[in-house]
């Protein structure tokens, strides 16, 4: 049960983490696209 739980977590740190870095990179890619244009 332990074993299954620390997997788990694991995983989800490594989901949440993936996704922060997709967003911070989306809005410096959001924010450089923005300098350019004007």
């Amino acid at each position: 049960m332990e074993k299954e739980k620390v997997a788990i977590d694991n995983r989800a740190d490594k989901m949440v983490r993936r996704e922060l870095w997709g967003g911070l990179g989306f809005l410096m890619v959001q924010t450089l696209a923005f300098m350019r244009l004007t």
